[in-house]
């Protein structure tokens, strides 16, 4: 019956996404982390932090492929552990991450 940390996402109100500003914000906020690749961090033979477009990112039929879904995630977790993002931040953000290349949806 005890609520986990990091469970369920905050809602998000944001003016339209802008991913130009996403992309300044990228750099500023997430490259120490998840690279300027996006290409994420191992450590030890470990993810550290996990890789967030590319060949070894979460796929196009993934949940956080879904922008809106993505910012709530931002929002509620990023910066691991000091989660301080506006809504308007983690719309961009979310805008400008998941139009990045990515694996196809594995589904048919």
């Amino acid at each position: 019956g005890e609520e986990l940390p990091g469970r369920g996402f905050p809602a998000v109100t944001a003016a339209t996404p802008d991913p130009a500003r996403g992309a300044v914000l990228y750099q500023r906020r997430c490259v120490a982390c998840h690279g300027a690749n996006g290409a994420g961090r191992q450590a030890d033979g470990r993810t550290v932090f996990p890789p967030l477009w590319g060949a070894r990112s979460y796929n196009k039929g993934a949940g956080m492929a879904r922008p809106e879904l993505l910012a709530r995630f931002l929002k509620g977790n990023m910066p691991y552990g000091q989660a301080d993002l506006g809504d308007q931040e983690a719309s961009d953000l979310a805008a400008w991450v998941d139009a990045q290349e990515r694996p196809p949806d594995p589904g048919p």
